[in-house]
């Protein structure tokens, strides 16, 4: 079966094979499906003021639109981990899943040179952070949902390779072909921060059936700060789909007198791009 992924991702859309590299359409769809190891830290100071740290997977699909004057993403994500914490010779595992739904929308704002394009927009991330501890007893399952509104900045630097290059070594020459490249850089500031947070009198009843009445006990807030970043290089191949290498960093805190939060996620991944349109 991943054998015959990896070909349709090669081989697929063959109408596209004989663009080349400076040929531009007016909007590129695209199917995304990625892949990412990310790093987890939490602190949740309305259960435990302990932090606990681990290793988890990502996992991503999304619906993008790419045009010569904006940026659509649209994208749905799920993380799973393991987070651990050693203190006072008492250790202690927690679980973490979190659901995540992601879209943002940018335009061209200033072209800095031929290559480099500076894009502003905004972007809409709808996430839930769900944690079990069960050194906490009846405060170990908590679920949490934080909503951001962002204003996203983005420059996307062209790298592609125009023209065939050869190189010649003396005993060793090859060829470079005409490549379609691409760098990216995206800050992501929170400018409307929301978050449905347990509190200091939040309880969970019956530890063996968590999910009963998960909200019970929760506040709703507008305080804190959150930012997101992805640094990403992509390539893309004769047949219109491409590959994508990204580092992404996730951070929100979620300030108060009795339910303060904080996140942060940094992950390093992989993203398919198949062609649609």
């Amino acid at each position: 079966m991943p054998y015959l992924f990896l070909v349709s991702f090669l081989c697929s859309n063959p109408t596209f094979a004989q663009e080349k590299v400076a040929k531009k359409q007016s909007s590129a769809h695209d199917i995304s499906i990625g892949s990412s190891l990310a790093t987890v830290l939490f602190r949740d100071e309305a259960t435990s003021p302990l932090v606990y740290g681990g290793v988890g997977m990502q996992f991503d699909l999304g619906h993008r639109i790419v045009g010569e004057k904006y940026h659509y993403l649209f994208q749905f994500s799920f993380l799973a981990g393991i987070t651990f914490n050693d203190f006072n010779e008492e250790f202690a595992t927690a679980s973490v899943f979190s659901p995540q739904i992601y879209a943002h929308y940018v335009r061209n704002v200033y072209k800095l040179t031929d290559k480099v394009i500076w894009q502003v927009g905004g972007a809409i991330d709808n996430r839930f952070l769900i944690r079990n501890n069960s050194a906490l007893m009846n405060t170990q399952f908590g679920l949490d949902n934080i909503a951001t509104v962002f204003l996203v900045n983005r420059i996307d630097i062209d790298v592609s390779r125009k023209k065939a290059t050869v190189l010649d070594y003396g005993f060793i020459k090859f060829t470079l072909p005409e490549r379609r490249r691409r760098l990216f850089y995206q800050i992501n500031t929170g400018v409307l921060n929301t978050a449905y947070r347990n509190s200091y009198s939040y309880i969970v009843d019956d530890p063996d059936f968590p999910l009963f009445d998960p909200f019970s006990g929760h506040t709703f807030g507008l305080s804190g700060f959150r930012f997101q970043s992805r640094i990403g290089f992509e390539q893309f191949l004769k047949n219109g789909n491409s590959i994508s290498f990204n580092y992404g960093w996730d951070a929100f805190f979620r300030v108060g007198k009795f339910e303060p939060l904080a996140f942060s996620q940094q992950q390093i991944g992989m993203t398919l791009h198949f062609k649609t349109k």
